[in-house]
């Protein structure tokens, strides 16, 4: 009599049997959030969270967390944190940004005790693989800002940061966004190198260097372009022209009015327009269906008037006090690395 053979078991698949590139792909399913634990779990699972390029490839640094640490012990350690972190991760970091709410980013001319030294942060940066930076530096109060402005000898690059140097290193740089109090002559000639860049966004308190309209007769055509400053400097539209596949462009300048946008009707690529501008007079912009038919999205915002009219067409607006403000995009989404 024959035996009926003995059923197979089938084979027991574990996380631990996966390559190692599925399992980091399950990893980064997991989140960084997750990776205090599974980078525990075993030699193999802590080399693959930080190996995997998904867990890795935005990073955002913010000093919040450095501020409430009162022992400069406490600020050291932190710091040799971030710099451990970085180290191991680097190469798979394709975008970062700093965030510096309480001015203890050290990128400034003279950083504030405490300061953290952003420079050997941006070091161990892979200059061939950075594709994004973000950074934005700590803003002054209206008051600080008109104190300031009222000093005969102010000198706006104490609150500059310190970033020809890293520019020039960063070739690869795709999307770059910068705001802060001011920025330097050199770190905004220091932009024309990065001939990768499509987005660029500069938005100051002060008013932005004139070397900005060689900077963009130099840089490659942009889609993105976003600029603030009090004011802007005179030729800026002219300037901007010659990036004829813009789609989204922004142009504020808080304390006068803008030049005469009529010239930017022949963008006939944009599709996201901002005009925002300051002063008291009345001001002329254009109507919407002066722009090429892919205009979606065109805003007009006055900057903190006491009272103002606007002429749009034959229509004319009036409003009272008014403040409006535009946030530069994030290069990258991302979790928070600060905490």
């Amino acid at each position: 009599m024959d035996t009926a053979p003995a059923p197979q078991q089938p084979p027991t698949l574990t996380l631990d049997a996966l390559p190692d590139d599925l399992l980091g792909r399950v990893l980064a399913l997991a989140g960084r959030e997750a990776g205090a634990s599974t980078s525990l779990v075993s030699k193999r699972w802590n080399r693959l969270v930080f190996a995997e390029p998904a867990l890795w490839w935005h990073l955002r640094f913010m000093d919040r967390s450095l501020a409430a640490l009162a022992q400069p012990a406490e600020q050291q350690r932190w710091f040799a944190c971030k710099l451990r972190l970085l180290q191991r991760v680097a190469p798979a970091v394709q975008s970062v940004s700093f965030l510096d709410e309480y001015g203890l980013l050290a990128f400034r001319t003279q950083p504030l005790p405490g300061a953290w030294r952003v420079g050997q942060l941006l070091q161990l940066l892979h200059p061939d693989r950075l594709q994004g930076l973000n950074i934005i530096c700590i803003q002054l109060s209206a008051a600080q800002l008109a104190a300031f402005s009222a000093q005969p000898s102010n000198d706006a690059d104490l609150f500059a940061p310190s970033l020809a140097s890293h520019l020039q290193r960063f070739t690869a740089l795709e999307r770059l966004a910068l705001r802060g109090v001011a920025f330097t002559a050199d770190a905004i000639q220091a932009i024309a190198s990065l001939q990768r860049l499509w987005l660029l966004g500069l938005t100051v308190e002060v008013a932005l260097p004139a070397c900005l309209l060689d900077v963009l007769q130099k840089l490659p055509p942009l889609r993105w372009l976003l600029l603030g400053g009090a004011p802007l400097p005179a030729g800026t539209v002219a300037a901007v022209l010659r990036h004829t596949g813009l789609q989204r462009l922004a142009l504020s300048s808080p304390h006068a009015a803008l030049e005469d946008p009529q010239p930017l009707t022949s963008l006939r690529h944009l599709f996201d327009l901002v005009l925002a501008w300051g002063g008291t007079g009345p001001a002329l912009m254009l109507q919407p269906c002066q722009f090429a038919a892919g205009l979606v999205q065109y805003d007009l915002a006055r900057l903190k008037p006491s009272a103002a009219t606007l002429q749009v067409g034959a229509n004319t607006l009036s409003w009272g006090p008014f403040y409006f403000e535009y946030h530069l995009p994030v290069c990258m989404p991302g979790a928070e690395v600060g905490h």
